[in-house]
């Protein structure tokens, strides 16, 4: 029974180890460039500190933080590895599919390519629809209300995750056509 399986499980550990290498590689090509990265994330963020500086009265400008002693250090490290899953996924995607491929009949086989190309093309409009009109709205409006009582202090390894978790869930909710289509 085993031995019917152990080829296939030779082939997924292979594509298996090739999606962990492109990762560990886009990971150390990430962290170099955390910084320009990170400050891609955090624009729309300092736009609207800036706003609720110019609206406020009595709040001093907001201002963002960090909160533990290693704090810039382990945003780094989030920031390229979420880059890493992004920059990596073409290639984890193409080994999942050189796994699925060949037990897939040639008609189901052309059905992919739409759904692939489709997919792609909703995340990255989900993304960037988060991006360019959900957060600028988004955070001028949770970070002004109650700013003429507070000063907002923004905590740099939250608000990564925060972002983060927009950016992803607005590009899950875009594949709902492609979904929706197959």
């Amino acid at each position: 029974m085993f031995d019917e399986l152990r080829p296939h499980l030779v082939e997924l550990r292979k594509r298996l180890a090739i999606s962990a290498g492109s990762l560990i590689v886009m990971f150390f090509v990430m962290f170099y460039f955390h910084e320009p990265i990170l400050n891609w994330m955090v624009e729309p963020l300092n736009t609207a500190l800036i706003e609720v500086g110019k609206k406020s009265v009595h709040a001093a400008d907001g201002m963002i933080t960090t909160s533990q002693v290693g704090g810039a250090f382990f945003v780094a490290i989030k920031v390229a590895f979420f880059a890493a899953i992004m920059g990596a996924l073409p290639i984890i995607l193409a080994q999942i599919w050189m796994f699925i491929a060949p037990g897939l009949y040639a008609n189901e086989k052309k059905m992919i390519i739409p759904f692939v190309v489709g997919g792609t093309v909703m995340f990255a409009s989900g993304v960037l629809f988060a991006y360019y009109v959900v957060t600028p709205f988004g955070f001028d409006f949770l970070i002004t209300f109650g700013s003429f009582k507070f000063t907002p202090l923004i905590n740099i390894e939250d608000y990564v995750g925060f972002f983060t978790k927009i950016m992803f869930g607005f590009g899950l909710a875009f594949q709902l056509p492609v979904f929706a289509y197959f």
